[in-house]
């Protein structure tokens, strides 16, 4: 699992730096990777969720492929 998450972050970083992504962007997709990462390492020992999202914050904005993305995870499709 660790290996896989490695392997996902090189990807972001070499694309971070093949399309001089600015570092804002760069530093919040490894934000979010980090809370999947430890959502998912938590679940696999058993460990109760954390609240990873601040209740008071407004959920975070999206490209619309990402969009499309969730709605097909969600829903199962192409399986």
């Amino acid at each position: 699992m660790r290996e896989a998450f490695d392997d996902i972050a090189l990807v972001i970083g070499g694309v971070a730096v093949l399309h001089h992504l600015d570092d804002d962007l760069t530093w919040t997709l490894m934000s979010r990777l980090d809370r999947i990462r430890v959502r998912i390492l938590r679940d696999l020992k058993g460990l109760p969720p954390r609240e990873l999202f601040a209740k008071h914050a407004a959920p975070p904005r999206v490209h619309a492929a990402v969009e499309e993305f969730l709605l097909r995870n969600r829903t199962e499709m192409g399986e």
